[in-house]
């Protein structure tokens, strides 16, 4: 197998196509959970794009999540879940989130602006967070080949 060098950015878009993908699957709160820790990496590999953009100043952005698993393509296996359970479990994965110690609601600097109604829709990392992050993102930096991009839960 003939293996490729991509770009940071170019690894970022990839990876938003099949994780958003993937976020039509999330059916448990450990899925949801997992997808949402990847997309916080995405997001954070992304400091000037469009994830950052639309992540305004939250590390998870609940609004663009669902934005952008709404919009992906649908795989082959999708049997058409209801939008509102995938929505649910994404909001009770960030809540989850809360609980650990790895999120806090609100955006990430005490002086950050907030949008009316944006409350209870944005979290940011906390130290322990960014460690939980950036010990995903080491599992995935890598090379990818042609038939290989991040596609599993990294191994233990």
């Amino acid at each position: 197998m003939r293996s490729i060098e991509l770009s940071p950015e170019a690894v970022v878009i990839w990876v938003i196509m099949l994780l958003a993908t993937r976020g039509l699957l999330v059916r448990t709160l450990d899925e949801a959970e997992f997808f949402l820790q990847e997309f916080i990496w995405c997001t954070l590999r992304d400091p000037s794009g469009p994830m950052q953009r639309h992540s305004l100043d939250y590390d998870l952005y609940l609004p663009w999540v669902h934005e952008e698993v709404r919009n992906a393509p649908s795989p082959p296996d999708y049997d058409a879940h209801s939008a509102v359970l995938i929505d649910r479990l994404l909001m009770d994965a960030s809540w989850i989130l809360v609980q650990k110690g790895l999120v806090r609601p609100g955006p990430r600097g005490v002086s950050s602006e907030v949008r009316a109604g944006d409350y209870g829709k944005g979290f940011s990392l906390t130290a322990t967070g960014m460690a939980w992050v950036k010990e995903y993102g080491k599992a995935y930096e890598h090379k990818l080949t042609e038939n290989e991009l991040v596609t599993s839960k990294p191994s233990a």
